[in-house]
């Protein structure tokens, strides 16, 4: 078991872990359409929650290595009908534990519109690095083992930009 956490430590620093939804468990680089979602198993052997990337050429794994900051997380759910509720209580105990690690700043979950059952979390972090150490703990992969089996993640990076007359970065 140590052996195996000590090759999934050196994985994600090089990249090739995805940490969020693993539960720690090595990930080799994706073959194919990353938009698909992947399905890994925890160090249980549990199924843990399917992840996808929405960037073919740049892995949420690699976002985490970034220390350039604030940044927020945009990260899709989606759930089937069934499972809402449970997603959500899922949901508000990682936010609660999130809101207590070093370089949180804000967290706010929307829900689409019309019945829909797709969620957006919407998280600020003062920087990249500091998300990818509070998604890497152990105590936030037990919590991830408690979401409902349909959910399927697609969690993502982003920084401001400016656009002249529109918007400033700052």
């Amino acid at each position: 078991m140590e052996q195996r956490r000590a090759r999934w430590i050196n994985e994600f620093r090089a990249g090739l872990a995805i940490t969020t939804f693993a539960a720690a468990a090595p990930v080799l680089p994706e073959i194919g359409n990353r938009r698909e979602p992947s399905q890994r198993l925890d160090q249980r052997g549990r199924t843990a929650m399917p992840l996808r990337e929405l960037d073919d050429r740049v892995t949420y794994a690699q976002q985490l290595q970034q220390d350039d900051g604030p940044v927020v997380l945009i990260n899709p759910f989606n759930v089937a009908p069934a499972d809402t509720g449970r997603f959500i209580e899922a949901w508000a105990d990682d936010a609660a534990f999130m809101k207590q690690q070093p370089g949180f700043i804000s967290a706010q979950l929307h829900q689409g519109t019309a019945g829909s059952t797709t969620y957006v979390n919407v998280a600020v972090w003062e920087s990249a690095r500091a998300l990818g150490r509070a998604f890497s703990t152990p105590e936030f992969q037990a919590r991830v083992a408690r979401y409902p089996g349909s959910t399927v993640a697609a969690p993502h990076v982003f920084k401001k930009i400016a656009v002249p007359g529109i918007c400033v970065a700052s």
